[in-house]
């Protein structure tokens, strides 16, 4: 699992309410969406549980937002902040 950086963190409400977790994989010899995401995707089928909508939706709207935010295909840590937020406001949670 040496390629692979999974982080998991709680969203939580500025009243500390609990509203979901937040899932990162990030797959390190990739260096642009288009080469990591087929693989990234594999990986999730595979730690989550059935039970776990994957969003493949989700999944798919990366792109659009790197498209939408003018992001090139080089991943920058601009890309995980859009990713965030585009999370965040399809589930409500900002």
């Amino acid at each position: 699992m040496g390629d692979f950086a999974v982080r998991l963190g709680p969203i939580v409400r500025s009243s500390n309410a609990k509203k979901g977790l937040l899932l990162e994989v990030e797959y390190r010899p990739a260096a642009s969406l288009a080469q990591g995401l087929p693989i990234i995707s594999e990986l999730l089928h595979q730690i989550l549980p059935a039970t776990v909508p994957l969003a493949e939706q989700q999944l798919k709207e990366i792109d659009r937002s790197l498209q939408l935010y003018k992001l090139g295909a080089l991943y920058s840590p601009a890309h995980t902040i859009c990713q965030y937020i585009n999370t965040l406001r399809a589930d409500a949670a900002i």
